[in-house]
């Protein structure tokens, strides 16, 4: 038998050795042990795909220090996770902007290319008022999509299609924008 560690990917399942024995480089990516009970063998515990190194653990974002966290995305924002407008209502040219799904497709938003709605309706839904750095997520359509809420848009609302994840103290936006694309993210979607 190969003592090199394993790594599983993500992709299918498949076990393939750590390409840096040793090093403890290929232990960054997730693995799944199938639901069998992890076996403690001193220097590390073998999930029945992979060996963990003595010092990490296996949690559901792959295997990470023991001293580490991983909370749910929730728990890192500063405000509750939610979508936006039911209905917009009809455009009103000096409405407040709202991002639709289709406007993610776009690589800069621009209010002045942006449907409005009134303000008594965006009123309604003051929790799904965009803020600097906030991180706007496509929850249908190119489900996944993300944009990060620059200058030009705050204060612009969402449709129900998105969603606001506003990041705080204990997550960078930016660390966040590229962790909701990774592919461990998406494929549970």
């Amino acid at each position: 038998a190969d003592p090199s560690p394993v790594w599983s990917d993500l992709g299918g399942g498949r076990t393939l050795p750590d390409p840096y024995p040793g090093s403890g480089k290929g232990v960054g990516r997730a693995v799944r042990h199938g639901g069998r009970p992890p076996q403690d063998h001193g220097l590390c515990v073998v999930t029945g795909m992979s060996k963990i190194p003595a010092g990490y653990k296996q949690t559901e974002v792959g295997v990470i220090p023991e001293e580490w966290e991983a909370p749910s995305l929730q728990l890192i924002c500063k405000e509750k996770i939610t979508y936006g407008i039911v209905q917009c209502g009809p455009h009103i040219p000096n409405g407040v902007p709202y991002i639709r799904v289709s406007d993610m497709d776009l690589a800069d938003h621009s209010p002045e290319t942006m449907l409005r709605t009134s303000p008594v309706i965006a009123g309604r839904f003051k929790r799904s008022t965009v803020e600097m750095n906030d991180v706007v997520f496509a929850l249908r359509g190119k489900i996944g999509e993300v944009r990060i809420v620059r200058e030009n848009v705050v204060g612009a609302n969402l449709t129900q299609g998105t969603a606001r994840i506003s990041f705080g103290e204990k997550a960078h936006y930016g660390f966040g924008f590229w962790a909701l694309q990774s592919f461990s993210v998406v494929a549970n979607m």
